[in-house]
């Protein structure tokens, strides 16, 4: 009888692990459209920060996103789904709720496999100014529905390409003024359980009882926190990446869903955005260089950084 029991409990735990897979203290969801060349720095680096698993899901990519993924697929570390949905010319809200969309099919599907859930996007690095794992520092606020970190834009370091002997994180430290306004946004990292739904691609509403704040332990309840504050933990959101990318990928990307915005107001943006520099995210460029297979560390003296 003890041995039928025994196996009977082996084999639910078997079935268990097949139907849900593994539990994760910290993943990410992400929605990405042809950024091959950034997902393997962006992943590393979450990785470092104590992210445990990935759920990406692809827009309609077109590039070679799946050979830079596949290694990450087959060590489980990502998990990909297609998400195939389209927006027409002019159809920022219908883009907005695709992003969302995604982010509420991940709590659903996948929101009982992780403890903690990280909505970003691919251009935005999560990490702790002091150098503390994201996932440890999560370990304060489980009595809180989620924890909503501020942004800080990065611009382009009037770079025209990222240089080929440097990490993205490593080329891009120009950002935008604390004060900008732009920099009060807030990402959401949330416990799937306690969510009721997303209500934007920054923020999400939740069950009674739970609400998000920030790290300061301000309540956030909209897509904008409190002024800014150079907080334990960040976003480098790097919106623009370099001067080649802003120029051929952004501008028609964001042109496609804000039509009033003017390429000449876009510039006017990203321009701002090179107005201080922080590098307090190069603590984590070792690691993550070793992570990459670059080689030892540049010489940064020795690298030219033009202006406009």
């Amino acid at each position: 009888m003890k041995k039928i029991l025994y196996f009977s409990v082996i084999n639910f735990l078997l079935l268990s692990f097949r139907l849900y897979g593994s539990h994760y203290e910290l993943s990410i969801c992400a929605i990405f459209k042809n950024e091959a060349p950034y997902l393997k720095e962006w992943i590393e680096f979450h990785k470092l920060q104590g992210v445990e698993h990935f759920f990406l899901y692809n827009n309609n990519s077109s590039d070679d996103y799946l050979t830079v993924l596949q290694p990450y697929i087959d060590s489980s570390d990502v998990t990909l789904i297609q998400w195939s949905y389209n927006y027409s010319f002019n159809q920022s809200k219908v883009w907005l709720s695709i992003q969302s969309g995604a982010y509420m099919d991940c709590v659903h599907l996948y929101g009982d496999r992780t403890t903690w859930l990280a909505a970003i996007d691919i251009d935005e690095f999560l990490f702790c100014t002091d150098g503390l794992s994201v996932s440890t520092f999560l370990e304060e606020y489980k009595d809180y529905g989620g924890v909503c970190p501020y942004w800080r834009l990065f611009g382009t370091s009037n770079l025209e390409t990222i240089p080929s002997n440097l990490l993205m994180i490593e080329a891009l430290i120009q950002c935008c003024i604390p004060e900008e306004f732009r920099n009060r946004y807030v990402k959401s990292i949330v416990q799937p359980r306690h969510v009721k739904s997303c209500a934007s691609a920054h923020i999400f509403s939740y069950k009674d009882g739970y609400f998000a704040i920030d790290p300061n332990g301000n309540e956030i309840t909209r897509q904008t926190g409190p002024y800014w504050t150079d907080d334990k933990l960040r976003i480098n959101h790097y919106w623009t990446r370099s001067k080649e990318y802003f120029r051929t990928r952004k501008i028609p990307s964001r042109h496609r869903r804000r039509r009033a915005e003017t390429v000449k107001v876009l510039w006017k943006m990203a321009n701002a955005y090179n107005a201080c520099i922080d590098t307090s995210i190069l603590q984590f460029a070792p690691a993550l260089r070793e992570k990459m297979g670059y080689d030892l560390m540049p010489n940064f003296s020795e690298i030219d950084t033009p202006s406009d």
